[in-house]
């Protein structure tokens, strides 16, 4: 018995890899035409975290300055109910209603003290 010998090659068909005008054509084009989209998307990403970060800021001081003129607002409040308050005190009697009004506005505890010479 003999054993026919057959070659890899002959069995297989051939790939071999040849680089042509028209690839190198389309490579070119290729990267040509990704050169100016990378470019722009790039720029469109910058611009969009740009505006977000002033959209940012811009909320934060709307709410920084209504904060701070809801405060200033509070403040004026609790030194009109402290200077009542105190009025009332000094005269030796209390207004209907002050204690709810300063438990209100967080006064926990007032005590008064009179002078003595």
């Amino acid at each position: 018995m003999k054993r026919a010998h057959i070659s890899h090659s002959a069995a297989l068909p051939t790939m071999r890899l040849r680089f042509r005008l028209h690839h190198a054509v389309f490579l070119g084009l290729a990267l040509i035409a990704m050169v100016p989209v990378s470019v722009l998307a790039v720029w469109v990403q910058r611009q969009e975290a740009r505006t977000s970060l002033e959209a940012a800021q811009d909320t934060q001081s709307v709410m920084a300055s209504s904060l701070t003129a809801a405060n200033s607002r509070y403040v004026a409040d609790l030194e009109s109910v402290f200077e009542m308050a105190a009025t009332h005190a000094s005269m030796g009697h209390e207004p209907a209603g002050m204690r709810e009004l300063l438990a209100r506005m967080h006064f926990h505890h007032l005590s008064w003290s009179t002078r003595t010479t």
